[in-house]
Parts: C-alpha cells; structure tokens; sequence
C-alpha cells in the first residue's frame, strides 16, 4: 500500500465518520424534537379538556375567580359528580413555576401538566351570550424544552358554557 493511497484510504473513513456522527446527531435531536411536541399537544389536550369538561358541569362562576388576567385563576361551582348533584366547588390556577392545579371540594390539588411542559400564559375570559347563558373562554400557552435551541409553544383554546346558565 503506497502513501497516496493510505491518505486517500485515510480521508474517506474521516468523510465516511463525519456523516455518520452528523446522522445520529441529527436523529437524536430530531427524536427529541418529537417527544417534546407529544408532550406539550398531550398536556394541552389533557388541561383543556379537564376545563372545559368542569365548565361544563358547573352551575356559576365564583366570585374569587380572575380573568382577562395572565395567570388566570378560575373558581367554579359545581356538583361531586354526573351521579352526585351534591355541590362544590372546582378550582383551577397556577403557580410560580408555571404548573396548572385542580383542586375539587376538600381534594388535594392535583397537578395537571408534566414535569416537561410549562404553562407561559393562561387566560379565563367570562362570556355571556344572548339568551343571558354564562360561560368561559380558556386561552392555554404551553412550553416544552426540547434541546438548548429549541423551545415548543403551543396555544390552546376552549369555550364552554355553564350547566345552569340555560
């Protein structure tokens, strides 16, 4: 084996190991990428639908509720259960950390996002239509971190009218 040929040997292995490090860099930060967008639209569908589903069951908006504001604060009253028409009350806010909480009646505060995503703003909006119907427009933005260059924000949105507003 002559020198010219040990070098041309010798730069095609470094070609050849270049683009295959550059490849699994590549899918690993791909792979990464994936699992941050199913977190956050998993979170997003799961927060949402816990609302609106609560909104839904509830018969008026507490007083101690906040809106149009970032945080939110949403405080509904509502029954124990489809089955149970006992009343209660279901509280959804958030904290410092940008986790979202639910707490119904004496229940401890469930937490409601993954450790992964973060909640960037939250919004309730207090709606009333025409036939006097009361309701609650939620506005959701989710964050995940996926890599140090690449960060996921995701908006949600939900409206639900109140069980005995109509």
């Amino acid at each position: 084996m002559s020198l010219v040929e040990l070098v041309v040997y010798g730069a095609l292995l470094a070609v050849i190991s270049v683009f295959v490090v550059n490849t699994i860099v590549m899918a690993t930060r791909v792979i990464s990428e994936v699992r941050a967008e199913r977190a956050i639209t998993t979170n997003g569908e799961l927060i949402m639908q816990k609302i609106i589903r609560e909104a839904r069951q509830a018969t008026s908006l507490n007083a101690s509720s906040t809106f149009n504001v970032d945080p939110g604060d949403l405080s509904l009253t509502t029954i124990v259960s489809p089955t149970d028409y006992t009343e209660t009350t279901a509280d959804f806010y958030t904290d410092a950390a940008g986790d979202v909480y639910y707490k119904k009646g004496s229940a401890a505060s469930a937490l409601l996002n993954s450790e992964d995503v973060s909640v960037s703003t939250i919004v309730f909006r207090k709606i009333f239509t025409a036939t006097s119907s009361e309701g609650v427009r939620v506005e959701l933005t989710l964050q995940a971190t996926a890599s140090a260059r690449y960060v996921i924000s995701r908006n949600f949105f939900g409206t639900a009218i109140l069980r005995g507003s109509y």
